[in-house]
């Protein structure tokens, strides 16, 4: 018997690399993800703290104006700072989301071809044994036709008869005596 071949496989391992390869990139994308949101969340809280201290320089009975001054000009950088950290986490955001769909497409594809392999072998391993117990039929079949004694029977689905008595005339010769 024939081995299966598939007639696609450079495809099928092409297609395995590529989905590889999606899928690192989508790790190196939810990566950078986590890491922006770590920055951002970092700046956020930096800009939270700059305002609590800020407050808390207001809320002192007897308020320092160049203390006070000194916060609030902390302030618009924290919140630029913020604001910046916010669009590279959207970014981010936006890059790992590509790459998971690219991924998905690619694994699609792949499965597809994963599929179409498997129902080829199963045909082929049908095809196969069809083939197998066709000629095991035939063997069967020409081996029926042959008579214990070596004849061939002529009809095709004949079976062998059984061997008469007629080489032992006794045999014979007793059965016209019970008559």
């Amino acid at each position: 018997m024939a081995a299966f071949r598939f007639r696609l496989d450079r495809l099928l391992r092409v297609r395995a690399i590529r989905e590889e390869i999606a899928r690192s990139e989508l790790m190196l994308a939810e990566q950078a993800r986590r890491e922006a949101e770590g920055v951002l969340e970092h700046a956020r809280g930096a800009l939270r703290g700059a305002e609590s201290e800020l407050a808390l320089v207001q809320a002192h009975a007897v308020v320092v104006p160049r203390e006070v001054l000194a916060g609030q000009r902390t302030l618009p950088p924290l919140v630029g700072h913020v604001t910046y950290r916010r669009v590279q986490h959207t970014q981010r955001l936006d890059e790992a989301e590509l790459a998971r769909t690219t991924w998905l497409e690619t694994r699609v594809e792949q499965r597809a071809l994963d599929n179409l392999r498997e129902r080829r072998r199963a045909e082929f391993l049908f095809e196969s044994a069809k083939a197998e117990n066709a000629q095991l039929e035939e063997w069967c079949l020409g081996r029926a036709k042959r008579r214990p004694g070596g004849d061939l029977v002529d009809e095709p689905h004949a079976t062998p008869r059984e061997p008469s008595n007629v080489s032992n005339p006794r045999a014979t010769h007793r059965k016209d005596h019970d008559r």
